[in-house]
């Protein structure tokens, strides 16, 4: 497990340009970003859980919006698959470090 203080200092900030890229369904609106935070994951999912946007709608952990944001904060103590539209850098960071898995996906 990682705290979002203990990331290590030497990981580059631009990991974002590395991810595997998924084309999701086209939004003909505006994208509309819903923010989460990698301790209320914990929170929800177990190991190896897949999490994406709509499972998060159904679990009623985002209730607006159309494209989801991960953010850092807390604890992350599980290796969880994420698909999201933006990760922030500490983010990608700590889900790294819990040999988790980060996907983006191009709308």
């Amino acid at each position: 497990n990682i705290h979002v203080q203990n990331i290590p200092a030497d990981l580059p900030d631009d990991l974002g340009s590395h991810l595997p890229i998924t084309q999701g369904e086209k939004i003909e609106e505006e994208l509309v970003y819903a923010s989460v935070y990698l301790d209320t994951l914990c929170n929800h999912y177990n190991d190896g859980d897949i999490i994406t946007m709509e499972d998060l709608k159904t679990r009623h952990i985002v209730t607006r919006g159309n494209a989801l944001k991960v953010k850092a904060r807390g604890t992350l103590d599980r290796k969880l698959v994420i698909y999201a539209e933006e990760f922030e850098s500490d983010a990608l960071k700590m889900l790294l470090c819990t040999n988790g898995t980060a996907i983006k996906v191009n709308r």
